[in-house]
């Protein structure tokens, strides 16, 4: 019916008694609060995992209470394994206030921006770093200011316009295969190229996690890999974060040999909020005639920024590593003004079943808990009623953000470790590297 919509086997009405009971300002300030100062927070993941959830919300009250909500930046502090030893009292304040800063649907959203930034800063410390040194670890500035001209696959001329500034990318490499021209080659260029968009829910530009995850990937895996960072909201809202992520696709394959390719197989990858571009730009590319990429890896990928609860989300009101309204005030400013919550482009599981069949193989992996499973599940449920099996894995007991934490569990660790695999076996690893 067109008043409803169906999320993971749930019909919710705009009006329902879970989406009330979702925004009840009484619930959120009470039974929720009550529920994280209680010391049960985490309490659905395995122990090691739980002591670093609640060390996690006890560091991010700590860190708020000590800057102003309309601040943007962050103060210094003490690292959170430098705390993590000592143990957390019971309806501790610190707990407190992270509750009475995730759980107020008044916050400022710089205070969600903040807590973003704290929580990928919390977990990139955790990541452990390989000791071999890449032979190619350096920042790209994509000078976007002029369009890019090429051919699609019909031979017809397209246009991708220009976004209107730099875009901030970094080139990760085991091997150097694009040297300058007085420099002598060491190897000849890959055949193969990866460009992954990174995450962070529309509110951080905080890379530093999946750029360790990506450096630990490049000492065991010789194929250039291209990050892409993009704009983020509340100062460029959609859909120029999107456009930013096709044109940097769009460059990269055209510009291949200046980042040690040939771009003859190419793998689209992202996480969470990059999860959700590398298939929105997949699908723009279906339209346009642009070539695709070889294969789709997601992780954990944003999928509907439209303004409606599931069940899986629902559950992120207890969530300390993707709270809800975090996730909900990071949406509501990426969408802006933009009226069109089915615009595939803003939520790729709105894409049109044509353009569902045309995709690459893709490979999703979620967790068990992350609020964000819904997306996930619906999406595969859509394909495989077209009789398109993708390959999808919900991970044991693992969050959002789990490529970040492959240090705290025995699960998350398995899930990263699945999903390097995958990416090997996207190219199809036998023959020329």
């Amino acid at each position: 019916k067109s008043d409803h919509k169906f999320l993971s086997g749930v019909f919710l009405k705009e009006d329902s008694s879970i989406m009330t009971v979702a925004h009840s300002n009484s619930l959120r300030n009470s039974s929720f609060s009550n529920f994280f100062e209680s010391g049960e927070i985490g309490f659905q993941y395995p122990i090691g995992v739980s002591a670093f959830a609640k060390h996690l919300v006890e560091y991010i009250g700590i860190r708020v209470r000590k800057t102003r909500p309309a601040s943007v930046s962050l103060p210094r502090s003490p690292s959170l394994f430098e705390t993590i030893s000592k143990p957390i009292p019971e309806n501790s304040s610190e707990t407190q206030n992270y509750a009475k800063y995730i759980l107020d649907p008044n916050n400022h959203l710089y205070t969600h921006k903040q807590i973003c930034e704290y929580i990928f800063g919390c977990i990139a410390e955790s990541v452990p770093v390989t000791d071999n040194i890449l032979e190619v670890d350096q920042s790209i500035k994509i000078d976007s200011s002029q369009s890019i001209e090429t051919v699609n696959s019909l031979g017809n001329r397209i246009v991708i316009p220009s976004p209107g500034k730099n875009i901030v990318c970094h080139l990760f490499s085991k091997y150097n295969r694009c040297s300058s021209e007085n420099e002598q080659k060491k190897f000849p260029l890959s055949q193969k190229l990866v460009i992954y968009f990174v995450g962070g829910e529309y509110l951080s530009n905080n890379s530093s996690v999946i750029k360790k995850v990506i450096k630990n990937w490049s000492n065991d895996f010789p194929v250039p890999i291209f990050v892409v960072q993009y704009s983020s909201p509340p100062t460029k809202p959609y859909p120029h974060p999107f456009n930013e992520c096709y044109y940097a696709y769009a460059w990269a394959v055209t510009n291949c040999q200046m980042l040690g390719s040939l771009a003859e197989q190419v793998v689209l990858a992202g996480d969470s909020a990059g999860g959700g571009f590398a298939l929105s730009v997949c699908l723009r590319a279906i339209k346009e005639g642009l070539r695709l990429p070889q294969g789709l890896l997601l992780m954990y990928p944003t999928l509907n920024n439209s303004p409606f609860v599931s069940a899986s989300r629902f559950f992120g009101y207890i969530d300390p590593f993707l709270p809800f309204n975090t996730m909900q005030r990071s949406q509501e400013s990426y969408r802006d003004s933009h009226k069109n919550y089915e615009d595939p482009y803003l939520s790729p599981i709105f894409a049109s079943d044509d353009d569902l069949r045309k995709l690459p193989h893709i490979h999703i992996m979620v967790g068990q808990f992350d609020p964000l499973l819904d997306d996930s599940v619906l999406l595969v449920s859509r394909l495989r009623h077209k009789g398109i099996y993708p390959t999808f894995v919900i991970a044991r007991e693992c969050s959002h953000g789990f490529l970040g934490l492959s240090n705290v569990s025995e699960q998350y660790r398995s899930a990263c470790q699945i999903v390097f695999q995958w990416l090997k076996r996207a190219f199809q690893m036998e023959g020329n590297q």
